[in-house]
């Protein structure tokens, strides 16, 4: 699924540790990641510019799935935290989202994380003038679509934030 286990130990450095390496590793262990330039691209606005490392990623991509989303947190050489959240889609009336936030503290990384509503990223585009020959019947099918894609960006949502959490034993 993803690289959790990496975020553990960059949880546990400070983030002075993470600048530059202190000493070579001992054999058979990861290899710290170094910090880089990171770039993430943000729906509606300026792309968001910073160093720091890529502590994980998740995915909840399936076959034959409408949208997916990918969560990737970062922490900056500040320690500051960084999340991505991107909605990928297979519809081509609809687009891909990319959001972007940030949080001082692990806390309110965890806040952020389950706090986010993934109902936002939905598109009722469907909905918007209908036109005046439209039976209620398809406004209402239509409506229930929408309220289904709502539901499964929940359950993938919710899916991915509890298995990362799951996986750094946050309780």
């Amino acid at each position: 699924m993803s690289r959790l286990n990496v975020i553990e130990q960059a949880l546990e450095r400070p983030a002075e540790a993470m600048a530059m390496p202190s000493r070579s590793p001992e054999p058979g262990m990861p290899v710290p990641a170094l910090p880089e330039a990171v770039k993430l691209r943000r729906t509606g606005g300026r792309a968001v510019k910073f160093h720091g490392t890529l502590l994980c990623t998740a995915m909840s991509y399936q076959p034959g799935l409408p949208f997916w989303y990918e969560i990737s947190i970062y922490r900056k050489t500040t320690g500051a935290f960084v999340v991505a959240v991107k909605m990928f889609t297979r519809d081509e009336n609809q687009r891909d989202l990319f959001r972007v936030y940030g949080a001082d503290e692990f806390e309110e990384l965890v806040e952020l994380l389950e706090g986010y509503d993934p109902t936002i990223d939905i598109d009722a585009i469907e909905l918007e003038n209908p036109g005046e020959d439209v039976a209620t019947s398809l406004l209402a099918l239509k409506g229930l679509g929408i309220r289904l894609r709502m539901e499964e960006a929940k359950r993938q949502f919710g899916d991915l934030v509890g298995e990362i959490l799951y996986e750094l034993d946050v309780g």
